[in-house]
């Protein structure tokens, strides 16, 4: 229940920061603006509703209210909070969901930079088990992932 009220509260954000808030299924109504691999839009998918940043000092009961626009109601530290949202999601937008990379994508320094500097994640390169050979002996294949990496906060 709290994840849905916490939804509905990041659709009200991205709303108020001008960002399209699909709910057609097969995105056919959609009309999104994705340039240089930021969208204007954002889908019910978790990837893209967690990059809108709730206030910490948001409650539950701000939330309900946030999310029917009665915005005059919740505390002045809420307000400036979803304001600062708001600004970085107009200045920003929202970072397009990866997808599937392949391991030649993910090779590439090209790539590697954007992941990096974009993303915020590196790539790595790890062990994974492919199964076993003849014998019974584990056989690993080594591959490269993007391993995402939480920053701290600069302080301003």
């Amino acid at each position: 229940m709290e994840d849905f009220i916490n939804d509905n509260a990041r659709r009200k954000i991205a709303r108020l920061a001008g960002i399209h808030t699909c709910s057609d299924p097969d995105h056919k109504t959609c009309g999104t603006d994705s340039q240089r691999g930021v969208t204007r839009g954002i889908h019910n998918s978790w990837y893209d509703l967690q990059q809108i940043k709730l206030p910490a000092c948001m409650t539950r009961l701000e939330k309900m209210q946030c999310e029917y626009g009665d915005m005059d109601v919740l505390s002045e530290e809420t307000r400036q909070a979803i304001a600062v949202e708001v600004q970085r999601l107009k200045s920003r937008g929202i970072p397009m969901n990866l997808g599937t990379l392949t391991q030649k994508t993910l090779g590439s320094e090209p790539a590697k930079r954007i992941l990096k500097d974009d993303r915020g994640c590196t790539v790595t390169t790890v062990k994974r088990l492919r199964g076993h050979d003849q014998k019974g002996n584990p056989r690993h294949e080594t591959m490269l992932v993007p391993s995402f990496s939480i920053q701290p906060e600069k302080p301003r």
